[in-house]
């Protein structure tokens, strides 16, 4: 953790060399570039200090939002700059004009597609009024070697009691979401 915050005063202290003052100088670049410079290093550390969490926390069976704020608390990441990085306005909102920015955070987190989609379907669910994690806490128990399944399966259960148009907002928001898994953003 110290290194992370030595790390982060050092991204936020960093002042150019002289000679690439000079060149920016020269080729007319914007007064803003240098913060710029630093806001995009700022995020990219974020970031990563973000995927090093996920990678010790694994999968947590929760709704996407509380899932992506238990990280950044975890990881002592402020999320306002990665979300505006990312696109996302706001954790909660899944809808087919979000969930492609949302889905694309997940992947640089290090979430796989089924993840991505379980926590999707539980932070719609939630959303939604149905209470999914008490009930997959009480299947699961302690065990953790198949909680994907113990998921699927309670989230299968819940969903067969939606209200047909909930349902068929959630199977469309859920094929966006794969679409943009799919999708290449470098």
């Amino acid at each position: 953790m110290k290194e992370d915050d030595e790390n982060m005063a050092r991204i936020a202290e960093y002042k150019p060399p002289e000679w690439l003052e000079m060149a920016l100088a020269e080729c007319a670049a914007p007064a803003r570039f240098g913060q710029r410079w630093k806001e995009a290093a700022l995020v990219a550390y974020s970031v990563k200090k973000l995927r090093r969490e996920r990678e010790s926390a694994g999968f947590m069976a929760l709704p996407v939002a509380n899932y992506v704020e238990s990280l950044a608390k975890l990881a002592t990441v402020d999320l306002r700059e990665v979300l505006t990085w990312a696109a996302v306005s706001d954790l909660r909102e899944l809808t087919l004009e979000t969930i492609a920015p949302m889905i694309h955070l997940l992947q640089k987190l290090g979430v796989g597609l089924r993840e991505a989609l379980i926590l999707v379907r539980i932070g719609m669910a939630d959303a939604a009024g149905f209470d999914t994690i008490s009930a997959m806490a009480k299947r699961s128990g302690d065990r953790r070697e198949n909680e994907l399944e113990t998921c699927e399966a309670e989230l299968l259960e819940v969903e067969s009691q939606y209200p047909r148009d909930l349902y068929m907002r959630v199977r469309q928001v859920l094929s966006r979401a794969a679409e943009a898994f799919g999708e290449d953003r470098r």
